[in-house]
C-alpha cells in the first residue's frame, strides 16, 4: 500500500515524462501494487496504474471476493462474513465446509455451481445460482435458485431457513423438526419435511409432494400442495391466501380465503381429503373426495362437499363428521350402481345457526343428529317424505331415522330443495 501511495504522489511528476514518452515499462505497475486487471476489479473501488490503464489495484479482502474457479471458491468460503461473487460456471467443486455468514452469489446471470455436501455455518446464503449440492447447517438463505438438471440437490437445516423466488420442483427440504421456514415470492419445491413453523410472506408456494410433520404455519400467499400431514391435533395453520390440496391430516386449519381440497385420482388416492382435522372456513370451501374421517367443520361462508364413488363403485362417505353451519353447506354425493348402501353421511352431527342452511341429495344415515335454532334451513331431495325445503321456527334437536320424519319445529317453505 505504501508503494501505491508513493506512486500516487509521483503521478503528477511523472505525467510530463509519460506524455513525452511513447513507451513506458508496464512491469512497474506490478511492482507498485497494481497487480490486477480492470476486469478483475470490476465492482470494486479501483485505482488505475498511471503507467498502464489496463492495470489496477483493488481490495477484495474486506468481506468481498470474486472467484472464477474451484480453487478460489474453496479459499473464499473459509473466511466468515465474505460475500463471494461467482464470475464463471463452476461445475465441479466439492466443499467440505462453509464459514458463518458467507454469501455465494451468481454475478449477473445465474451461474452454474456444484458444491458437494458441505457443512455450513450460520446464515449462509446462496443467491442467483443454478445449483446442485447438498449443504446442511443451522440456517440457510436460498434466493433466486434453480436446480441443475440430473444433479443431486437438497438442503437440511436445524434452525431456520429462508426461501425467496426459487424454482426447485424436484427438491426436498428437511429441517429436522426444529427449524422455522420463511417463504417469499414465487417458489416451487417437491416436498417439505419436519418443519416447526412456516411463515409465507407473500407470493405463491407450489409443492408437487407433501408438507410432512409440521407444527404450525401462517400462509399470506397462495399455497398449492398435495398433502399436509401435521404433527398432531395441537398443530394450527392460518391461510390468508388461496389454498389448493388433495388431503390434510391432523391439526386445525383456518381459511380466510377460498380453499379447495380435490381428489385427483380415485384409484391411487389419497382417498381421505380430511382426516382427524378441524377446519374453520371463513370463505368458500370446496371439497371433492371419496371420504372424510373424524373431522370437524365450522362453515362461516359457503361450502360445497361432493363425494365421489370409489373405483370399486362404492359410494364415498363422511364418518365421524361434525358440522357447525353459520353459512351454507351443500352436501352432494354421487350415486352408486354396484352397492345398495346409498348413504354417505354415516355418523356425526350438524348444528345449524339462525343463518345456517344445509342442502343435501344424500340419504342421511341413522346415526346423524341435527341441532338447530329459529331460522335454520334444511333441504332434502332423497329423504322421501322429508324432501323439500324446511325452516325451523324454534330450537331443537333430532336424530335422523328411516322413514324420515321432520320434527314439528320445521315448516316446509318449498316443495323443492335449492340443491344445485
Amino acid at each position: 500500500m505504501n508503494k501505491i501511495i508513493s506512486a500516487l504522489l509521483l503521478t503528477t511528476a511523472l505525467a510530463t515524462a509519460a506524455n513525452a514518452q511513447n513507451c513506458v515499462n508496464a512491469s512497474r505497475c506490478d511492482e507498485l501494487g497494481y497487480d490486477k486487471s480492470i476486469e478483475d476489479c470490476k465492482g470494486y473501488s479501483t485505482l488505475i496504474c498511471p503507467f498502464d490503464k489496463n492495470r489496477a489495484f483493488c481490495s477484495t479482502s474486506a468481506g468481498i471476493a470474486q472467484v472464477s474457479d474451484c480453487t478460489g471458491l474453496k479459499a473464499a468460503v473459509t473466511n466468515a462474513g465474505t460475500t463471494i461473487y461467482i464470475t464463471k460456471n463452476i461445475s465441479v467443486c466439492s466443499l467440505s465446509s462453509i464459514a458463518d455468514y458467507v454469501s455465494i452469489i451468481g454475478d449477473g446471470t445465474a451461474k452454474e455451481i456444484y458444491i458437494g455436501s458441505p457443512k455450513t455455518g450460520k446464515n449462509v446464503t446462496f443467491e442467483n445460482l443454478k445449483f446442485s449440492g447438498n449443504p446442511s447447517g443451522p440456517s440457510l438463505k436460498l434466493i433466486n435458485l434453480s436446480a441443475q438438471e440430473s444433479k443431486t440437490i437438497g438442503f437440511t437445516v436445524t434452525d431456520n431457513l429462508y426461501i425467496e423466488n426459487c424454482n426447485l420442483p424436484e427438491v426436498t427440504i428437511d429441517t429436522g423438526g426444529s427449524a422455522d421456514l420463511t417463504v417469499k415470492g414465487e417458489n416451487k419445491l417437491e416436498e417439505l419435511q419436519n418443519v416447526n413453523n412456516i411463515n409465507q410472506i407473500d407470493g405463491s408456494l407450489t409443492l408437487s409432494g407433501r408438507i410432512l410433520k409440521i407444527n404450525s404455519g401462517t400462509f399470506n400467499g397462495e399455497l398449492t400442495v398435495s398433502q399436509i400431514y401435521a404433527n398432531d391435533s395441537a398443530s394450527s395453520f392460518t391461510f390468508n391466501g388461496k389454498f389448493f390440496a388433495k388431503q390434510i391430516r391432523n391439526g386445525t386449519y383456518i381459511f380466510n380465503e377460498d380453499a379447495s381440497l380435490k381428489l385427483a385420482n380415485k384409484v391411487n388416492g389419497p382417498y381421505d381429503a380430511v382426516e382427524d382435522a378441524k377446519i374453520i372456513a371463513n370463505k368458500k370451501l370446496q371439497i371433492n373426495t371419496c371420504s372424510i374421517i373424524d373431522a370437524e367443520f365450522i362453515i362461516n361462508d359457503e361450502a360445497d362437499f361432493k363425494f365421489s364413488n370409489y373405483d370399486t363403485g362404492m359410494v364415498g362417505y363422511c364418518s365421524g363428521c361434525k358440522f357447525t353451519v353459520n353459512g351454507q353447506l351443500v352436501y352432494w354425493r354421487s350415486r352408486s350402481s354396484n352397492y345398495s348402501d346409498q348413504t354417505s353421511l354415516r355418523s356425526g352431527s350438524i348444528t345449524l345457526t339462525a343463518n345456517g342452511k344445509f342442502y343435501s341429495n344424500d340419504e342421511i344415515g341413522n346415526n346423524v343428529t341435527f341441532n338447530y335454532v329459529p331460522g335454520a334451513q334444511i333441504g332434502f331431495t332423497e329423504m322421501n317424505s322429508c324432501n323439500g325445503l324446511w325452516q325451523a321456527s324454534s330450537s331443537g334437536s333430532f336424530p335422523t331415522s328411516y322413514p324420515c320424519v321432520m320434527p314439528p319445529e320445521f315448516t316446509k317453505i318449498s316443495e323443492t330443495s335449492p340443491l344445485p
